[in-house]
């Protein structure tokens, strides 16, 4: 499948099939993964992007389950090989799941002695309530100990 056959951005993830129900549609950054031998085929296997993915993250319990995951798909969202737009999808259960198991890695900080901030950065969605801020140390050299005082 080629890039100008799919449209992520015309998918929409809900935390449930009721009316009204919370909804993150996928930006146009999630791409589909294609085999260069063979491009168009039935199955889209679809790449999210770290801003999808940590925008479907922040949406708990969006994603965290089968019985809190459903898609829905707009007609523009793909098109056979004759141009054809598929038929739109309603909201639909997600067949098979599988659950997060990877610990958020930690990428980088900054400190900022001005506005007395600390910016600490994440490779995924962190959730805030989870936060033990007697968890941080700082220390003045990379090596040794940690002295804490």
């Amino acid at each position: 499948m080629k890039d100008t056959f799919t449209q992520a951005s015309r998918a929409t993830f809900h935390v449930s099939s009721e009316a009204g129900a919370m909804a993150f549609t996928m930006s146009s950054l999630s791409t589909a993964i294609t085999s260069a031998d063979y491009p168009f085929s039935e199955t889209v296997h679809v790449q999210l992007s770290d801003h999808d993915m940590n925008n479907i993250n922040s949406m708990y319990p969006m994603g965290s389950g089968v019985s809190s995951t459903f898609i829905s798909l707009q007609s523009a969202f793909a098109r056979d090989t004759f141009r054809n737009e598929m038929h739109p999808v309603a909201v639909v259960q997600v067949s098979e799941y599988v659950a997060d198991v990877t610990q958020p890695q930690f990428v980088s900080y900054t400190l900022d002695m001005n506005t007395n901030t600390l910016f600490l950065i994440f490779d995924e969605t962190l959730d805030p309530s989870s936060i033990d801020f007697s968890q941080i140390s700082l220390q003045v050299v990379m090596i040794g100990p940690l002295r804490q005082y």
